[in-house]
């Protein structure tokens, strides 16, 4: 009887045995496995991280090298713009021009030159009126093609819709009509017509000084044409009939700038004027 005690013990020890034989056998292989999984998984994440940082690298050299395209560009444009701008003014004195610089006139918007083709040799008394010549003439470099509204103006000349008016205001008339007596206002000084103070006026209002050394014709014929893409008028001489709506304007309490609109003129050039006319003090 005690022998099968022996032997149910010893079948129990075994059995306990194998099976903690086997549980360490298990949990080691779950060890391997779970640190197969992390050695792969880091793999795979040093992989991703690399071939990320390789598109960060290529997104940032591809940005940068577009910058520097766009830069090249925006250069490039500002190049060709500042030799045009100069094409067009020094084009009279260059050899390819085929007109006498005295014959042209410098408009720059929306074509550059009018040129009296003949008319210098007229004004010294060697040429004939039948030799005139009226010609639109624009400066293009490079590549550079005529603007629609060019190409409109080109059109329209070949078409022959083009002709001469001679435009003729009666100022006395319009001085002698007086307005309805509920709207008529003081009697508008006169300025005295003065050429030569509203040339130096007009130059010194657009910050052009004549009596400087750097204030050469070119620079100023540039600067003129700036101005007169936004004031069509600036640096025109007044005239009487101007003289009478600016200040019978100014009096119905129009501003500045608004007069500076209906004249095509420098709000500065408007004021000057004002003053002149005795409108406006000179602490305004």
């Amino acid at each position: 009887m005690a022998w099968v005690i022996v032997f149910a013990i010893g079948v129990l020890f075994g059995a306990g045995l194998t099976w903690s034989i086997l549980q360490k056998s298990q949990r080691q292989a779950q060890r391997r496995e779970v640190l197969a999984l992390q050695q792969t998984h880091q793999a795979e994440l040093t992989d991703l991280i690399q071939t990320h940082e390789a598109i960060l690298a290529e997104l940032k050299l591809h940005h940068k090298q577009d910058i520097d395209q766009a830069k090249q560009k925006s250069l490039d444009a500002s190049r060709s713009v500042i030799k045009g701008q100069i094409a067009e003014q020094i084009a009279p004195y260059l050899p390819n021009f085929k007109y006498l610089p005295s014959d042209a006139r410098f408009i720059g918007d929306p074509i550059d030159y009018l040129v009296i083709n003949g008319y210098t040799n007229l004004k010294d008394g060697q040429g004939s009126p039948e030799e005139l010549e009226v010609v639109l003439v624009d400066i293009k470099s490079g590549k550079a093609k005529l603007s629609d509204r060019q190409v409109a103006i080109e059109n329209s000349v070949r078409a022959g819709r083009v002709r001469f008016e001679t435009i003729r205001i009666n100022l006395d008339q319009q001085k002698a009509e007086k307005p309805p007596a509920e709207t008529q206002m003081m009697e508008l000084p006169t300025a005295l017509p003065d050429p030569l103070g509203d040339a130096l006026d007009n130059s010194l209002e657009g910050g052009l000084d004549p009596g400087q050394p750097g204030g050469s014709s070119f620079q100023r014929s540039q600067q003129i044409a700036k101005i007169r893409q936004q004031y069509a008028r600036a640096y025109e001489p007044w005239e009487a009939q101007e003289d009478f709506q600016l200040g019978q304007r100014f009096q119905q309490g129009q501003s500045i700038q608004q007069l500076a609109t209906q004249f095509q003129r420098q709000p500065s050039a408007i004021q000057s004027r004002l003053r002149k006319l005795k409108l406006l003090s000179s602490d305004d």
